[in-house]
């Protein structure tokens, strides 16, 4: 029996990751009901690669969209969905594969992290229904950071799509969030600044679409009317996740309507590929896999790597031909260590005052104190000798501890 593993489901899909889309619509389509299942766990970590989607045939991996089509291409050969095409047309099922993956993973990466308001709206509640705690607090925000790091290319993190100039500074008084705001941009260049948002946004979305609807044409699949190829898996998981969800910021569904004929691609073939919303037999759906201690264990120990060993690896991928941005990156990296070292000192201050206020006020008492003998294991002492030795603590000496604790 085959399995599946993917991203949990969402905004009425099988899954909210495109790629696993594409694995789900192959699956569906070449693989017969009985032999396969498909099982949300949302944990990459299953995976040796660390990554989903992930197919598992007994002790056998094949993980990412192309290395399961490839090895669902040797396990049943005569359901390759390609096996019929010339070689032309696996050329150029090939190209419009590497363009889909490519522009419409940035689109989707926009839509549902970058965007601040589509992130903190939608997309985040959503994996909070779908992963338990506590990694529905590390997961999602580890997906908006690898989303804005395949997006900065594209240059919207200068033209304030995650309005972050909008969010205080930690530590800000009252008087320096105005002085801020005052010396910030004017609500002129801030439309200025959407608006060039918004045509970027276009005309980005405007490439790709058109040279789908294009290649689509009147046929019902991207390569003739016969049968369907994969590549229109791909694209389904894709174009399923521009149209579909519902945003506040909305331009990648606005972006799909503009084309109608590529809305109307989807809503035929999504109950085909996908199934549909209100059948849940329509897949062959299995038990997600538990958050249990293993996986919670290897989701800190990635925190710690990403967060500790991480940060000298993005200082010295800042590299930038303008000097003085590069020396505004450098100024914005140290003053983001100096708030971690801030935090980091604040918290182990109030866990340790927490600590000597709980022993100074008697709550927790510790064999030794208020004159209690303490006896050490594994040595004889006389009860004259070892009457001394208990006091390890009097009350002025824990009132010393607790000033020492504040300071």
């Amino acid at each position: 029996m085959l399995e599946l593993h993917v991203w949990g489901p969402g905004f009425g899909l099988p899954s909210i990751d495109p790629l696993c889309l594409s694995a789900i619509a192959y699956l569906n389509l070449t693989v017969p009901r009985s032999e396969w299942t498909l099982i949300p766990s949302s944990n990459p970590l299953l995976s040796p690669s660390k990554s989903l989607p992930a197919l598992r045939d007994n002790h056998t991996w094949a993980t990412g969209l192309q290395p399961i089509i490839e090895y669902l291409r040797q396990r049943f050969p005569n359901c390759d969905l390609d096996n019929m095409s010339t070689d032309r047309e696996k050329a150029s099922c090939t190209a419009f594969t590497a363009l889909i993956q490519s522009r419409a993973q940035e689109i989707v990466d926009l839509s549902l992290y970058v965007s601040h308001k589509n992130f903190s709206a939608v997309t985040r509640p959503r994996f909070a229904k779908m992963l338990g705690w506590p990694v529905c607090y590390y997961l999602p925000l580890q997906a908006r950071s690898a989303a804005r790091e395949r997006t900065r290319h594209l240059g919207f993190r200068s033209i304030d799509i995650t309005q972050k100039q909008e969010e205080p500074a930690l530590g800000e008084t009252a008087g320096e969030k105005a002085a801020r705001e005052a010396t910030g941009p004017s609500p002129a260049t801030k439309a200025l600044k959407d608006s060039a948002a918004n045509i970027k946004l276009a005309a980005l979305c405007d490439d790709l679409l058109g040279a789908l609807t294009k290649q689509l044409g009147q046929s019902r699949f991207l390569f003739g009317d016969d049968a369907p190829a994969s590549v229109d898996c791909v694209a389904i998981g894709y174009l399923a996740l521009l149209l579909i969800p519902e945003m506040p910021q909305s331009f990648a569904a606005d972006a799909m309507r503009r084309f109608p004929r590529l809305c109307a691609y989807v809503h035929d073939l999504r109950p085909r590929f996908l199934g549909e919303e209100e059948n849940q037999e329509a897949l062959p759906w299995g038990t997600p896999e538990r958050g249990d201690l293993p996986w919670l264990g290897g989701v800190f120990l990635e925190s710690l790597k990403e967060n500790l060993l991480g940060r000298g690896r993005q200082e010295e991928e800042w590299v930038d031909d303008d000097p003085l941005l590069e020396e505004r990156k450098k100024r914005a990296a140290e003053k983001k260590r100096r708030e971690w070292w801030k935090s980091v000192a604040f918290i182990a201050g109030g866990v340790f005052g927490m600590v000597g206020y709980v022993v100074w006020s008697g709550i927790v008492a510790f064999p030794g104190m208020h004159g209690e003998e303490v006896a050490l294991v594994g040595e004889e002492e006389d009860e004259d000798e070892g009457e001394g030795h208990g006091n390890v603590n009097t009350e002025d000496d824990v009132d010393l501890d607790v000033e020492e604790h504040n300071e």
